[in-house]
């Protein structure tokens, strides 16, 4: 989001945009809307409206005053809550996962988003979820295939893949669609066709 701030875009220009790349899109691609637990959440339903989200993952969600009103928003509308697990997660935060419609994902490397350090891994408190119900993903600087690679032999179900999308996407939707098409090729690669073999 910080680039395409930097690109002069508000966030209604990224929902413009996700829209028309999801409509030109040979494969429906899931969006999920990631965001911090202090911002405003305002244009969410018209994201919802015009087709550009199927989800909202929230860092940090225990720490929001509103969360209770927000469930009862989600839970009428088709959109799947996501959870967050940090790095090193809080038992509260274990606890709001177990309630998760969508999928969790586990921040695979300590840091912020959209700035990498060191190797994918898996936090000590995360391996237990591994064993949900629910799908619990790999996030945190995943861009290429090597990291889709690790997610996958790590026994995660799946990746989330955000800077670098936007990155692309403020490079122009040519520039996203050449991405999303590498971005699906490894991920078939890395967890379906592992799973046939």
């Amino acid at each position: 989001m910080q680039r395409s701030r930097n690109a002069g875009w508000s966030v209604c220009d990224v929902i413009d945009r996700v829209s028309e790349w999801k409509t030109q899109s040979e494969h429906t691609p899931h969006i999920v809307w990631m965001c911090y637990n202090d911002q405003d959440l305002s244009l969410l339903s018209e994201a919802v409206q015009r087709g550009a989200i199927d989800g909202l993952l929230m860092v940090d969600s225990n720490d929001r005053t509103d969360m209770e009103d927000l469930d009862d928003t989600m839970a009428s509308t088709s959109l799947g809550m996501c959870d967050f697990l940090g790095w090193d997660t809080s038992d509260s935060a274990l606890e709001r996962a177990r309630s998760c419609r969508g999928y969790i994902m586990a921040q695979s490397r300590p840091g912020v988003t959209g700035a990498p350090v060191g190797h994918l891994a898996a936090t000590r408190r995360q391996s237990p979820l591994l064993d949900w119900p629910c799908p619990v993903v790999s996030g945190f600087g995943i861009s290429g295939r090597d990291d889709i690679d690790a997610a996958s032999r790590s026994g995660h179900a799946g990746v989330v893949v955000g800077t670098a999308c936007v990155a692309a996407l403020t490079d122009g939707i040519d520039h996203l669609q050449s991405y999303g098409g590498r971005l699906r090729r490894w991920v078939d690669e890395a967890f379906v066709e592992s799973n046939e073999s």
